[in-house]
């Protein structure tokens, strides 16, 4: 498959074959739905973190999950660690590894998926989730 950005438009480019291990986006609403279920939780506020669904505008600012970086450690939002610099890093409060954070979002076009197992990775720097086997299928 080949993703190419046009300007801030991606298009994608998967052969059939690719496409038919792809899950639907009923698959990939159940993957958010089970993965909320399970109630994760900010190991720093101590409140259940909300994965969101793309442009929702729903979920409490303290409940939607970000992760720095640089570290990979995942934290509900907050407004304290920020470094003042031009990029709007933090300091993780769990390392303190200065680090640049992204939200944590799953999108639903099942085209860019290879497999329909738990999002427990994410791109870097926008932060779409999915599984390891679709992260390494995009990164190489």
């Amino acid at each position: 498959g080949t993703l190419i950005d046009l300007c801030g438009a991606t298009l994608i480019w998967r052969s059939a074959e690719g496409l038919s291990y792809s899950p639907t986006y009923k698959q990939l609403e159940q993957c958010i739905d089970n993965l909320n279920a399970g109630r994760p939780q900010c190991p720093v506020g101590l409140h259940t973190l909300v994965v969101p669904r793309k442009n929702s505008k729903n979920t409490k600012p303290e409940a939607q999950p970000f992760v720095y970086l640089n570290c990979g450690h995942v934290q509900g939002r907050h407004n304290w660690g920020n470094l003042n610099d031009n990029n709007g890093s933090k300091t993780c409060p769990i390392c303190l590894c200065p680090s640049s954070v992204a939200q944590l979002t799953m999108g639903t076009e099942p085209g860019l998926y290879t497999d329909c197992l738990p999002p427990e990775f994410c791109f870097v720097p926008c932060g779409h989730m999915a599984s390891e086997r679709t992260v390494k299928y995009w990164a190489s």
